[in-house]
């Protein structure tokens, strides 16, 4: 057949009386031009099997995607180099973006505070770590604060032992009350194990069910008018300082700080 050859009026409009009515290999041998030319002019005219009565078979189909992926590999070929240049550039930027992101954080996590969006970097390095993700850099930074590489639950193993200890004491932080909330619930569902409950029945534990839920922010009034300022009480202070001086505080709990004469700065 014919290549390269010019469409005529006459060409062009018998193509589109027949496209999706006649068989392509019809129409391809009556104008003598290829199946592929056949599907190209009709996508650039803006024709496509829009007849109801007139289903396209399984090979049109086929045809149609070779001539589609021909020409999206044709025009990938032809993309300026100037275009494929900036998107190196975008690439580049989004990496510098990001790196500069966990570099505000780690400097917001080394100073102590945890709130925020610092929760969810702290848990995706703690992944990263796991799959060997992070650069060497970034551990070796890590490990300079002391990062806890470990995930919540193998923390939670290791440390059980000894906060175990802490409560036979007497000490009820927020880390012992957290602790005791989770071998209560633990006890409830049937998963403590007969070590664990033997444990804390020799230690005098009140196995009762876990008291019904209390705001985060009155738990943290309650434990800073009692004196007790461990980690989560000083995070609590930065963020009822930081809604303080935004305006943010709602005026009962202004008053509830100033009876206890708490400093908002």
């Amino acid at each position: 057949m014919a290549g390269n050859k010019r469409w005529s009026l006459k060409d062009v409009e018998y193509l589109k009386e027949n496209y999706g009515v006649l068989h392509v290999s019809e129409i391809s041998e009556t104008l003598n031009r290829s199946i592929d030319a056949v599907h190209w002019k009709a996508s650039s005219l803006g024709i496509f099997f829009n007849k109801v009565t007139d289903i396209p078979t399984v090979f049109d189909l086929l045809e149609r995607i070779h001539v589609l992926e021909n020409e999206v590999a044709r025009l990938k070929e032809n993309i300026p180099e100037k275009v494929r240049k900036s998107e190196k550039e975008e690439k580049h930027n989004t990496g510098l973006r990001k790196r500069n992101i966990w570099m505000n954080n780690y400097e917001l996590y080394s100073v102590g505070i945890r709130c925020g969006t610092l929760n969810q970097w702290v848990k995706e390095n703690r992944k990263k770590y796991r799959l060997n993700k992070l650069t060497s850099m970034q551990v070796d930074l890590l490990k300079k604060i002391d990062f806890d590489f470990k995930i919540p639950s193998e923390t939670w193993n290791t440390n059980w032992e000894a906060r175990l200890e802490k409560y036979t004491t007497g000490i009820r932080d927020h880390e012992i009350i957290e602790w005791s909330s989770r071998n209560k619930v633990s006890y409830k569902l049937g998963t403590l194990s007969e070590y664990r409950k033997n444990k804390l029945i020799d230690a005098g534990f009140n196995f009762s069910p876990v008291m019904p839920y209390r705001p985060k922010w009155d738990v943290f009034f309650e434990q800073y008018k009692a004196g007790i300022i461990d980690e989560p009480v000083k995070q609590w202070i930065y963020r009822t300082r930081r809604l303080y001086k935004d305006k943010k505080l709602s005026e009962d709990k202004i008053t509830q700080l100033k009876s206890i004469k708490f400093k908002f700065s």
